[in-house]
């Protein structure tokens, strides 16, 4: 549980940067 909660974290965090290189 607690590694999918690290994995969802994660994966949240590589969209933000994606969008932020997009925006950039």
């Amino acid at each position: 549980m607690v590694t999918s909660l690290l994995w969802c974290c994660t994966m949240c965090l590589n969209s933000l940067n994606k969008i932020k290189h997009m925006m950039l």
